[in-house]
């Protein structure tokens, strides 16, 4: 699912991108809770269509989410987290 967001992403079909980008968090969230890492990463995802989508206020909102994941999951020198810092 989460391959085929990505591809409807980059062929600019962000609403669909975005349902199954949220389809896929709603499940690794269900699978793994929210301090994993594939449901940080699905959160990431659909934090960057919102932001391609033009809808930057809950672009940042998911993102500020994903640092403060990212913190408690790994700390503040993970490069994870520091990535996740570099999307502010």
């Amino acid at each position: 699912m989460s391959n085929l967001a990505v591809t409807l992403s980059q062929s600019g079909k962000l609403k669909e991108a975005e349902e199954l980008k949220q389809q896929v968090l709603k499940a690794r969230i269900e699978a793994f809770g929210t301090s994993h890492p594939d449901t940080i990463q699905a959160m990431s995802n659909l934090a960057a269509t919102l932001w391609i989508a033009g809808r930057l206020e809950e672009a940042e909102e998911l993102d500020q989410q994903v640092l403060k994941a990212q913190i408690e999951a790994f700390g503040n020198s993970h490069p994870d987290t520091i990535q996740a810092m570099s999307n502010h």
